[in-house]
């Protein structure tokens, strides 16, 4: 024997007809924000530091992997593969 269920019409809760509150600081209208594909300051930073230093980073990085440093040999893995 199949039983039925009464069919349920949700209705929207008290919640969603609430109007949501903001948070924080929104964007003025027309300022789309950071542009896409911009880089952090701390990102910029550490690739001025490593600028012109690049062999000498990766030296070292091949140097730890091979004394066992397993977060070096996942970063040379990585670096390979791509």
């Amino acid at each position: 024997m199949v039983e039925e269920y009464p069919s349920k019409v949700l209705q929207p809760s008290n919640a969603e007809a609430a109007p949501k509150e903001i948070r924080g600081r929104p964007f003025e209208r027309g300022n789309p924000g950071r542009p896409r594909g911009s880089k952090n300051r701390t990102t910029r930073l550490l690739e001025e530091l490593v600028a012109g230093e690049g062999e000498k980073v990766a030296q070292k990085v091949v140097e730890l992997a091979l004394g066992g440093n397993v977060k070096c040999v996942v970063q040379l893995r990585t670096l390979h593969a791509g």
